[in-house]
């Protein structure tokens, strides 16, 4: 209405206009999907996808957790059971025909039949196994999910007759494709940081030269800033680099022993983020000149 009322000296094409609003309205949308693409955590657009699940659990305690999921109505195509030993599926005649392998196949299983979400079972799973198989897929770009045991349930039922929703604990695993991306660009633009800052380092490390060295180490590709506290566990994550620093730096002078030691790294593989790399690094910067263990 306003725009007809105005004089012909102040309108504008109305070519021009439909021009403007289909390139905005394809600007945005490109937008969304160009955000939906990085993994930008909060930008993903919702997909109703079906996942291939694998649960690695006791048959017991598998079949329980797979009829909550199912009752649910989860996108899911379940593919099978993964158990810790053969001969708990051998006794157990109800699961043989879901019975993929052992865990000790678990990255095999999962190459084979294209799993992109597994959830392991507490009950059955000690959580040095998790982080291990964790380790052990993280070259797959694989969903991770923890059941907690029947008394850590949440139930959300609106009836007594209703099994309600299992509770599962999301892992945000160092081995993400994500979160690997993620901690190699930190890497990158701490080490042209400390570069640049290395006038003023030099007087806060123990060993100068060594800063140096591992500066282009980490920016090679070598190395990362902070890695696990054993290199042996670095060695079993494929994909993963050995790290100048780890989980136990800087929160004293007591060297962890190998059970604290396991622990430190299953809580930092577990549930990984770039503040807890930072903090790492916050509190130990008199270390950045360490000599790494090859």
């Amino acid at each position: 209405m306003v725009y007809a009322l105005l004089s012909e000296e102040y309108r504008f094409s109305r070519a021009l206009i439909l021009l403007g609003t289909a390139w905005a309205s394809l600007s945005a949308a490109s937008l969304r999907i160009l955000l939906d693409v990085s993994g930008i955590k909060g930008f993903k657009l919702e997909k109703n996808e079906r996942k291939n699940l694998v649960i690695v659990a006791e048959p017991e305690e598998g079949r329980r957790v797979l009829s909550i999921l199912q009752m649910s109505g989860s996108p899911i195509s379940f593919i099978g059971f993964v158990t810790l030993n053969e001969s708990s599926v051998k006794s157990d005649d109800n699961n043989s025909g879901y019975f993929l392998g052992s865990v000790s196949k678990l990255s095999e299983i999962a190459e084979l039949y294209a799993v992109n979400e597994v959830i392991f079972c507490a009950k059955d799973v000690s959580s040095q196994e998790i982080i291990n198989q964790m380790l052990l897929l993280s070259r797959l770009d694989i969903e991770y999910k923890i059941a907690p045991p029947e008394s850590l349930f949440i139930i959300g039922s609106n009836s007594i007759d209703d099994q309600g929703d299992l509770y599962l604990v999301d892992v945000n695993a160092v081995s993400k494709r994500s979160n690997k991306r993620n901690k190699r660009l930190l890497d990158l633009g701490l080490s042209l940081l400390f570069l640049l800052a290395s006038p003023i380092l030099v007087f806060r490390v123990k060993n100068p030269g060594g800063l140096f060295g591992n500066i282009f180490k980490v920016m090679s590709g070598n190395y990362s800033w902070v890695g696990f506290i054993s290199d042996k566990v670095a060695k079993q994550a494929k994909g993963m680099r050995k790290g100048i620093l780890h989980p136990a730096d800087g929160i004293g002078e007591l060297i962890p022993d190998s059970h604290a030691a396991e622990r430190l790294n299953a809580l930092y593989a577990r549930d990984y983020s770039i503040s807890k790399d930072l903090r790492i690094i916050s509190r130990s910067m008199h270390m950045l000149g360490r000599v790494p263990v090859n």
